[in-house]
C-alpha cells in the first residue's frame, strides 16, 4: 500500500515538472499615479491558462485648504485566464475574470457649523469583472501585459469617528467601472 501511494506521488509530481510551468511576477506603472503600489504573480496551470494575484498597498490624499481627506488601505485581486491565441501560457491574447476585495480607510478634516473636528471610516469594496488583454513575454523573460474591462463594485462603508451626513464616499467607488492597467515584469 505503502508502495502504491509513492508510485502515485511520484508520477503525479513528474507529469507537473513535464508542464513547463511558468511564473510571471509584475508590477503595475499606473498604480503610482494613485500612490499605490501593486505586485502581481501569475502561474501557468495548463497550456492555455493561468492563476494570477495581484495584491496592493496605497496611501494619498486629496484636497486643499479646509477640506482635507486621506486615504490608506490594501486590496487583492485574484484572477483566471484563459489564453486564446495558439502561443502557451502566459503569452498572447486571454480573457480573464477576476475578483477584487479592497479595505481601506478615509479620514477627512471637517468643518461645519459644529466646529472643525476629523471624520473616519472603514470601507469595503467587494466587486468583479472580466479583463480582455494581451500579454507578451520575450525570450529573455521580461513581460508586458496591457488589460482592460469591465467591473461591478459594491462598498459598504462603517463610520468609526463623525457624523455619517459629514463624510463623503469618493464618486465611482460603487457600480459599473472600467479596470485598465499595463503591467511590466519577468517571466521565469
Amino acid at each position: 500500500m505503502k508502495r502504491c501511494i509513492f508510485s502515485v506521488i511520484t508520477i503525479l509530481l513528474l507529469c507537473n515538472m513535464a508542464q513547463a510551468q511558468k511564473t510571471v511576477i509584475k508590477l503595475n506603472p499606473l498604480s503610482l499615479i494613485f500612490a499605490t503600489g501593486n505586485v502581481a504573480v501569475e502561474r501557468t496551470i495548463l497550456d492555455r491558462a493561468s492563476l494570477q494575484l495581484g495584491v496592493g498597498i496605497g496611501a494619498f490624499r486629496l484636497g486643499s485648504g479646509d477640506t482635507k481627506a486621506t486615504y490608506t488601505g490594501f486590496s487583492t485581486v485574484p484572477e483566471i485566464r484563459f489564453y486564446l491565441t495558439s502561443k502557451p501560457a502566459p503569452a498572447g491574447f486571454f480573457l480573464g475574470p477576476f475578483g477584487v476585495y479592497r479595505s481601506f480607510t478615509t479620514k477627512q478634516n471637517v468643518d461645519n457649523v459644529d466646529g472643525n473636528y476629523e471624520a473616519k471610516q472603514n470601507l469595503r469594496l467587494l466587486g468583479g469583472g472580466l479583463n480582455i488583454g494581451y500579454q507578451i513575454v520575450t525570450l529573455s523573460g521580461f513581460s508586458i501585459d496591457f488589460f482592460a474591462g469591465p467591473c461591478y463594485n459594491t462598498v459598504r462603508t462603517k463610520v468609526v469617528e463623525g457624523k455619517e451626513e459629514d463624510i463623503s464616499v469618493a464618486p465611482g467607488l460603487s457600480g459599473f467601472g472600467l479596470r485598465t492597467g499595463i503591467a511590466v515584469g519577468w517571466a521565469f
